[in-house]
This record gives structure tokens, C-alpha cells and sequence, in this order.
């Protein structure tokens, strides 16, 4: 083989690994996305211990299985009420019961009940009183925060503040604007909505607690009127990203503890 030759294959080699070496980065990287964008498991779904009243939010087929592929049992107009055994924000679709009937609907359509009205405009909000921030673990809070909880999210590098509310309590707290003029204002915070996690101190009830949340909207979603397609994450103090992204983790818990010394 010619010296000519051999250089002309050693460069198609180095190509041929670098080519392979960045397929492979690439692929891992959408792997850590599609777990943060697209995860259905298990363990995000919230068994109840009595039948919850959900409401349609459109006309909505009831299916024979959790797919567009099993049979339509009954289209439900909007506005039907409908028992849900247990809720995965995350899956596509979700066990639901009408009468006598048992399907499936698609999750994007049906609300909880309670949550009905969740278009109403929000109290006034203030922000917090400097002093009264708690650095609560998300091991407690997991469990004391209520779902479905209308909470005040402060963002201490504007000084604006808005409302979410929570539907699911994973590895961190799942959240949504409550309403369209809430996502206005996040908008109007960050620009464009982003991944990068920003100090805020949040409030419900008697609590005011450090916390950290990004503004990208992405997965499931419960409100449908707020002109927001998907939720944002909501982490406290020893939460964790849904897939496992320690140095992502890192950011976040920097900036609960950012949030935690701007409130004391």
C-alpha cells in the first residue's frame, strides 16, 4: 500500500470514529430530553384512595384501552364529569368511568373538577417579607404540598411575581401558569422561555419557602386557557431533575439557596 494510500485511509478512519463519537453524544443528549419531555412511568401517577370527579374540556372519545388504536366506546360532550381511579399526568391517557362505563381518555382533555373555575383571576400578590423564607426539604414537602395548590411564585432578579399551581409532586413539583395573563408575565420576565433555573421564593397558605424554576414550557399539562403549551419545573431543596442530570441538579439547588439568602 502506497504512502499516499494509507493517509488517505488513516483520515477516512479518524473521520469514520468522529462521525460515530458525535451520533453518539447527540444520541445521549436526546435521551436525557426525552426523559425531562416525554416520560410516562409509573411512578408519576397518583393513585387515589376514593374515585376523583374530572370534568371534559371538549367533546372527548372514551376508548376501549390507553391508544388511538383500541375501539371508541362513546364520544362525551364537553363539560362531562367522569371518575379517574388514578391520574398520570404523563401518560397520554388515563383510566376514566361514566356510569356503568370504563375507558380510557385522552389526558390533555379532562381537568379535576375542583379546578374548574382555575381561570378566575388570582388575589393580590405581594411579595415576601425578608426574614420569613424557610429552606424546607422536598422529601417533606413532597407530601405537604397539597396537589392542585394555587401557589405565588416571587422572582427575586425582577421583583415581578405570578401564580402557578401544582398537579404533580415527582422528583420535583410539576407546575403550570394558572392563567394566561400569569404566563404574560413570566414571558415578559425571561423574554424567551428557557431551560436556565431562576431564584424565586413561593408562597400558599402560611408558607414561604426558597425554591428555583425554569420557564419552559414542555410534557403535560392540566389548564388549558392559560396559553401555556405544557408546565414548568418547581424545585426546593433536595429535589431532583426527572432524569437524572446531576449537573443540572446542581444549578437548580444553587439557585434555591440564592433564593434562600436573598429572603433571610
Amino acid at each position: 500500500m502506497t504512502k499516499t494510500r494509507q493517509k488517505i485511509v488513516t483520515k477516512l478512519k479518524y473521520f469514520a470514529v468522529t462521525a460515530l463519537a458525535t451520533a453518539t453524544t447527540m444520541a445521549i443528549a436526546q435521551t436525557a430530553l426525552a426523559d425531562e419531555f416525554m416520560y410516562i412511568g409509573n411512578e408519576y401517577a397518583e393513585e387515589f384512595a376514593s374515585p376523583q370527579q374530572f370534568l371534559t374540556t371538549d367533546p372527548l372519545r372514551m376508548r376501549t384501552g390507553p391508544s388511538t388504536d383500541h375501539d371508541i366506546i362513546l364520544v362525551m360532550p364537553s363539560g362531562t364529569i367522569v371518575e379517574v381511579p388514578s391520574f398520570n399526568p404523563y401518560s397520554l391517557f388515563n383510566p376514566v368511568t361514566l356510569g356503568d362505563l370504563h375507558g380510557y381518555a385522552a389526558t390533555n382533555y379532562i381537568i379535576p373538577l375542583t379546578a374548574q373555575n382555575s381561570s378566575a383571576a388570582p388575589a393580590t400578590t405581594h411579595r415576601p417579607p425578608n426574614g420569613n423564607v424557610e429552606l424546607l426539604s422536598w422529601h417533606y414537602l413532597r407530601t405537604a404540598l397539597p396537589m392542585h395548590t394555587h401557589i405565588q411564585v416571587y422572582d427575586i432578579w425582577s421583583g415581578r411575581t405570578y401564580v402557578v399551581r401544582n398537579f404533580s409532586n415527582g422528583q420535583h413539583a410539576d407546575v403550570e401558569p394558572l392563567t394566561a395573563t400569569d404566563t404574560e408575565i413570566i414571558r415578559s420576565i425571561v423574554g424567551s422561555f428557557s431551560w436556565d433555573p431562576r431564584p424565586v421564593i413561593v408562597s400558599w397558605g402560611d408558607r414561604t419557602v426558597a425554591a428555583a424554576i425554569n420557564s419552559m414550557p414542555h410534557g403535560g399539562s392540566t389548564i388549558h386557557n392559560n396559553n401555556f403549551n405544557g408546565h414548568i419545573c418547581l424545585h426546593f431543596y433536595q429535589s431532583r431533575p426527572h432524569n437524572g442530570n446531576r449537573a443540572y441538579e446542581q444549578q437548580m439547588q444553587n439557585a434555591v439557596m440564592q433564593a434562600f439568602n436573598h429572603g433571610r
